[in-house]
């Protein structure tokens, strides 16, 4: 997870050597969870947030877990505007802002519960490795960015990202992908599929020997991808029981009720005897 990695290579860094930059230019990432309750129309996502992802170190070990919290409110613009297409109000959903839980969210990714009672993702919007919860149907996703070869600064644009897809445990994709381009992978007999499109990236700079090491602030990148569930992965939905009422005829009277009266006819009849 880039979350933990980053932030473990930053301590080693701090604890080696001191560098001109400030600490503080490396941007504060919230990542939380949470259930829709609004969209509004100009992009943002309203977000009650029950629980915060995070990490500990002890012995140099990341511990990373989710927490509950209070529920927090959180309105975020999102990354991109295919995340208003596959997200509704009442979806589960995790998400990471950064510079804190008012800034804006960088990644969003939509959560379903399967069989097993645990959460996935079947749609992630943004930098998915800022997302912890597992894509769905056992599907796993990394990428490394690679930057512009004429810029020099601590974080470069993205001229394309090396994309892996595990299946199972298996490698079944590593390609190159460049800004706004997409691959569709279905190899799978279950009916499951991904469907992967690069928007575009951030990398970080080239380090020159003898110069401070840039903190940051972190490269960002934004990919769009959806997953097909595999069948059979998701909880049944129970049926419905659907009542028929009897028929009747319009403008006539049901035969019970002739029967009913020729009943107390004959009642009448015999009390009359």
């Amino acid at each position: 997870m880039k979350l933990c990695s980053y932030s473990v290579f930053l301590i080693a860094i701090l604890a080696a050597i001191v560098v001109a930059v400030p600490v503080g230019a490396v941007l504060q990432e919230v990542t939380f969870k949470g259930s829709v309750t609004a969209i509004e129309p100009e992009g943002v996502i309203v977000i009650n947030a029950d629980s915060t992802y995070g990490c500990t170190y002890e012995g140099g070990v990341a511990k990373c877990m989710w927490t509950p919290i209070d529920p927090v409110v959180i309105n975020g613009a999102v990354p991109d505007a295919a995340a208003l297409s596959v997200i509704s109000v009442g979806d589960m959903v995790e998400a990471t802002s950064i510079g804190g839980f008012d800034g804006n969210l960088i990644a969003i990714g939509r959560l379903v519960t399967i069989k097993s009672g645990d959460l996935a993702a079947t749609d992630l919007i943004g930098d998915p490795d800022t997302l912890p919860l597992p894509l769905i149907g056992d599907y796993k996703f990394s990428y490394i960015t690679m930057p512009d070869p004429g810029c020099n600064s601590g974080v470069c644009p993205a001229v394309s990202a090396n994309i892996t897809l595990m299946s199972e445990s298996l490698t079944v994709v590593e390609m190159a992908l460049k800004p706004g381009e997409s691959f569709l992978y279905n190899g799978r007999n279950d009916g499951s599929s991904v469907n992967m499109l690069f928007v575009s990236g951030e990398a970080s700079g080239p380090v020159v020997p003898g110069q401070p090491i840039a903190l940051g602030p972190q490269p960002v990148s934004k990919f769009v991808i959806h997953l097909e569930p595999p069948i059979g992965s998701l909880p049944e939905t129970p049926a419905t029981e659907t009542l028929t009422p009897a028929p009747t005829s319009s403008g006539t009277i049901p035969t019970m009720v002739f029967i009913a009266l020729g009943c107390i006819g004959l009642a009448g009849m015999v009390s009359r005897r």
